[in-house]
């Protein structure tokens, strides 16, 4: 009887651990991005899960996601955030296994497409001085749209 309630007990709390970042997932699924972000800053608040590589690559994702969403143009502080985020997830799990998970391969192409549209912009208003640092990182993120399940580290500065 003190076996089966130990294994119990055991499950219960496998299940809760593994059951962390699944609303987060679901709410990516869904393209429920304030509600994902709400979850996090939840989550964020147990020292447990902030030492786990999914919680930075889940924020990056979400964040970059809410920053390709959002009509704003000031994005700038969010996306650095994000990629910092990104950053430290590929040196805490240098296998990168997560980035073959759906729902957290998005973040770099997203990345990619916010520098493109900004240095576009930047462009077309004719402001050449601000196009050009987002034209350079939008080019040493190019190679990211065609092998992002494949990340080079030293490529992403």
């Amino acid at each position: 009887m003190k076996r089966i309630l130990v294994l119990a007990f055991f499950f219960t709390i496998s299940q809760v651990a593994f059951a962390q970042f699944e609303e987060v997932k679901t709410l990516l699924t869904l393209s429920q991005f304030t509600k994902a972000k709400d979850a996090l800053d939840l989550l964020e608040k147990k020292p447990k899960v902030v030492v786990k590589p999914e919680f930075y690559i889940a924020r990056a994702t979400v964040l970059s996601n809410i920053i390709r969403n959002s009509g704003t143009t000031d994005i700038t502080k969010m996306r650095d955030n994000a990629i910092a985020d990104y950053k430290k997830y590929l040196a805490m799990d240098p296998s990168k296994a997560l980035m073959t998970d759906p729902q957290y391969s998005a973040a770099p192409i997203n990345f990619y497409v916010s520098y493109f549209g900004e240095s576009v912009d930047l462009f077309n208003k004719k402001n050449w001085a601000k196009a050009a640092p987002s034209l350079k990182i939008t080019i040493s993120l190019g190679p990211f749209r065609y092998c992002w399940h494949g990340l080079d580290k030293e490529r992403f500065r």
